[in-house]
């Protein structure tokens, strides 16, 4: 059997030519570098030689030239295999020392494997002249050769030490540009189920970077629980077509709303298998805050625009339409005059009489929301004006509604300034409406009390400060509202009741804006509504 001796100090190339040759039936002895390869050869004196040349203790070249100055191992074929210092020089320097070959890094494996079978054939057939290799100059040569490689391996060290100082400032910048773009990157292992992602994501996720070990069901549970079925979806979907995906999605985060966005892709085997998913994660919550208030503005500005358009057209119809009711209700008065009460046209002329009201009323809501404007501003009690609207409501309170009103302490000194008449207006429609939403059986629960607002607690929308606000509440215990509902029962002519105009909680909310302050609504189908109102305290010299 033929035995070659592989010398290479890297111990995967050993196994790869280990292999190789084994399925050739070929005996395959092997060393770490020059030295261990002189000690093989005299144990066993194979039949080929495949040598790296850079290798620690004797490099190849250096071993080439020990061996082939022994007599009985000059008639040893010798292939040089090497991915290091291979230009003409050192191709020339190891023919001169003996080599049969020199074979450049990688190969392919069957062409490397007819190489050998090639030299190995050359010997058979004694093509091979041990004489011609007895260079007398090959020492100085080597000497020289040896010198120029420790040259070389300075040169490569340090331009190895520059690229990874190169490669060192590189993920440097790197990670300066992720964390100034808020951008983390991730890799996901299909079949080990494990995962890896940069420092930013720890960042972004809330924590410092390395505080617990990465897992896909750890970044779920930071996902918006109304979110996450959609994200697991995406994902499922982008393994099973094995295809790219982006999504934006919240995150719950303790510092409040936290927006991200994703990309992923899927990497696959060479059979086409999906084994890895890798991706960014981007924080974007300050570019979708900015659309949102950009949104929220551009409502407002339209929300503006049309109470103008309201008010202009109000205007412009208000005193026609208030000539014609003029004449209607005058010829209406004389038709009951002339008719019997019991007469059956006189329940149809009563009904025109209601309609006319609700006209006439309908159109003092319109010209109250296009001008919206403070008559009296001055300071009030609001203790007392609210105490008094109340005993206005009482003789209208159906029978099966009970009226519940909770005033704090310390409250009869609380001022605002408002208009009366205004502030009337707003008390007494809140109190009909939840009288309306009870269908007249329930608890109707007024309630006044002083307090303080910070930034977050002031909605984004509407002129309104931090501060001290005294908080004006109306409950029922109706039949509630949806999301929906509520995030349009402000709109003008929006309406939930048969007979409503869609105008009376407009005018509220814009009466309450003009007196600098904000109305809210929380509500729950079938458990009832309560709208708070909060104006602004007015502070005098003599209160606190």
């Amino acid at each position: 059997m033929i035995t070659i001796l592989i010398v290479d100090d890297d111990h995967q190339a050993q196994t790869i030519l280990m292999t190789l040759f084994s399925s050739q039936n070929y005996a395959v002895v092997t060393a770490d570098n020059g030295r261990q390869g002189l000690e093989q050869v005299k144990k066993r004196k194979p039949d080929l030689i495949i040598s790296d040349i850079m290798m620690p203790e004797m490099n190849g070249f250096r071993f080439c030239r020990e061996l082939k100055q022994q007599p009985e191992f000059t008639d040893i074929p010798f292939i040089f295999y090497s991915a290091t210092f291979v230009g003409q020089d050192d191709q020339k320097l190891a023919l001169n020392l003996g080599a049969d070959r020199f074979v450049i890094k990688p190969k392919d494996n069957l062409q490397f494997l007819q190489i050998v079978q090639n030299v190995l054939e050359e010997y058979q057939r004694g093509q091979f002249h041990p004489d011609q290799f007895q260079n007398p100059q090959a020492d100085e040569l080597l000497d020289l050769y040896e010198k120029s490689l420790s040259h070389k391996l300075e040169e490569t060290v340090k331009r190895l030490q520059q690229q990874q100082y190169a490669l060192t400032l590189s993920e440097k910048h790197l990670k300066e540009a992720q964390e100034i773009a808020h951008l983390g990157h991730w890799e996901y292992g299909l079949k080990t189920e494990t995962m890896l992602w940069s420092d930013q994501i720890f960042r972004i996720l809330g924590h410092a970077p390395q505080a617990f070990t990465p897992s896909l069901e750890i970044f779920y549970q930071y996902v918006h629980e109304e979110d996450l079925e959609d994200l697991r979806a995406a994902f499922r979907k982008a393994l099973e077509n094995k295809m790219a995906f982006h999504k934006e999605f919240r995150l719950q985060h303790s510092k409040g709303p936290c927006y991200v966005h994703v990309r992923t892709q899927v990497q696959c085997d060479n059979l086409g298998n999906a084994v890895y998913v890798i991706g960014t994660l981007q924080d974007i919550t300050e570019q979708k805050l900015a659309a949102l208030d950009q949104q929220r503005l551009q409502n407002e500005l339209f929300q503006v625009q049309k109470m103008e358009s309201l008010g202009r057209l109000a205007s412009g119809i208000s005193h026609d339409f208030n000539n014609l009711l003029g004449i209607i209700n005058g010829h209406l008065h004389q038709a009951q005059k002339k008719i019997a009460p019991d007469h059956q046209a006189h329940s149809n002329l009563k009904q025109i009489q209601e309609a006319s009201q609700r006209a006439s009323d309908l159109i003092n809501q319109i010209l109250s929301y296009g001008r919206c404007e403070l008559a009296d501003l001055k300071p009030l009690a609001i203790a007392d004006c609210l105490k008094n609207n109340l005993e206005l409501l009482k003789p209208i309170l159906p029978a099966d509604i009970t009226l519940h009103t909770d005033i704090s302490n310390n409250v009869d000194s609380l001022m605002i300034l408002a208009d009366e008449t205004q502030l009337q207006q707003i008390i007494l429609n809140l109190c009909k409406n939840a009288i309306q939403a009870m269908r007249e059986k329930g608890t109707l629960t007024t309630s006044l009390r002083a307090v303080n607002r910070n930034r977050n607690q002031l909605p984004k929308s509407g002129n309104v400060q931090p501060g001290q606000y005294v908080e004006i509440c109306c409950s029922d215990t109706g039949c509630g509202m949806t999301t929906e509902i509520i995030n349009k029962i402000f709109d003008p002519f929006f309406t939930t009741k048969k007979n409503g105009t869609g105008m009376g909680l407009s005018v509220i909310h814009n009466l309450v804006n003009a007196h600098h302050g904000f109305i809210t609504v929380d509500s729950e189908l079938d458990k009832g509504t309560t709208f708070h109102v909060f104006l602004p305290r007015y502070l005098d010299n003599k209160s606190g």
